[in-house]
């Protein structure tokens, strides 16, 4: 019992460790995104709550992008990179990011996987947006449709690009920077020292697909982000290699900037009306079509062991 005791204290305390380090890296991102912002333009004081207030502000776009890309680029790559490099021997950035066999092949499979989930995770989505917390957790409800406003506000800022040369800085910042840091975080650190921890694989990859939707704090797209959290991390448990999450969450984020790109009203004024579209009869088809498109994909990835 004792010796029960202390292993689980032990992995507990270390648990804790590679949550901290996290949040860390997530912190240092987002001061030094705010003390960028502060440097370059006067903001108002209430902006958090009234981000709208922001689009008043001239070239405010390019100056979110670029305090988005800084704070990404340090928080995200630059300091884990670090962090593997000289206090992680067992898994340095050069093993990490290597290449595997098959690796084209592999991420053009996980690619198309991506794509065929993207019904599914629509429908959860919309699920999501629909559920509502008791009435004692009004106040609850009530800050997570004040963020959800928040964080919709800035994203429209955010897009409001002019020509081409504006649209490739927000697709490095929207599209590239966060794929290679989100998923060198969540996956190359948090699932695998989870995973070391713990000798569970399972469990490291859905604890790492909730913290990797949670630390959006975007409640009402929690569960879809999640699963897509969960997808990458089982992707790549199989395949062996961090490029191929990498590849799905850089697909999954320009496919959201080029729609938003054609369908700018539409994208960013969505009406509540689209909360009731959910139907249980498709969300299960769904959920069984899914089914059968992991099961081939994992015999076929499969095909050939991965070495990890």
């Amino acid at each position: 019992m004792n010796t029960f005791n202390s292993t689980f204290f032990s992995n507990t305390i270390l648990s804790l460790g590679v949550l901290l380090r996290m949040a860390g890296f997530f912190l240092i991102m987002q001061a030094s995104g705010e003390i960028l912002l502060l440097e370059l333009v006067h903001i108002p004081g209430d902006f958090a709550t009234h981000p709208e207030k922001l689009a008043l502000i001239p070239h405010i776009q390019l100056i979110l992008v670029l305090v988005q890309g800084v704070g990404m680029l340090l928080g995200f790559v630059v300091l884990p990179l670090l962090y593997l490099n000289y206090f992680r021997s067992y898994e340095t950035p050069s093993r990490l990011l290597r290449a595997v066999p098959r690796q084209i092949w592999y991420m053009t499979a996980s690619v198309i996987l991506l794509m065929v989930s993207i019904p599914m995770i629509e429908q959860l989505s919309l699920l999501n947006k629909n559920m509502s917390l008791p009435d004692a957790l009004h106040s609850i409800e009530d800050m997570m449709n004040k963020t959800e406003k928040s964080a919709a506000a800035l994203t429209a800022i955010l897009v409001q690009y002019n020509g081409p040369f504006h649209f490739l800085l927000v697709f490095i910042v929207v599209a590239i920077i966060p794929a290679v840091g989100e998923e060198l975080v969540f996956r190359g650190i948090v699932q695998n020292e989870l995973q070391h921890i713990w000798n569970n694989k399972h469990l490291a990859i859905w604890v790492s697909g909730f913290i990797f939707s949670f630390i959006h704090f975007q409640f009402f797209g929690f569960l879809p982000r999640m699963l897509l959290g969960v997808l990458f991390g089982y992707c790549y448990l199989w395949t062996g290699s961090l490029w191929v999450p990498i590849a799905m969450h850089f697909t999954n984020n320009a496919l959201t900037l080029v729609v938003s790109a054609f369908y700018k009203n539409s994208f960013l004024n969505t009406s509540e009306s689209e909360n009731t579209l959910f139907d249980i009869r498709f969300f299960i088809a769904y959920i069984v079509a899914q089914a059968v498109f992991l099961f081939v994909y994992y015999k076929l990835i499969r095909q050939q062991p991965v070495t990890t």
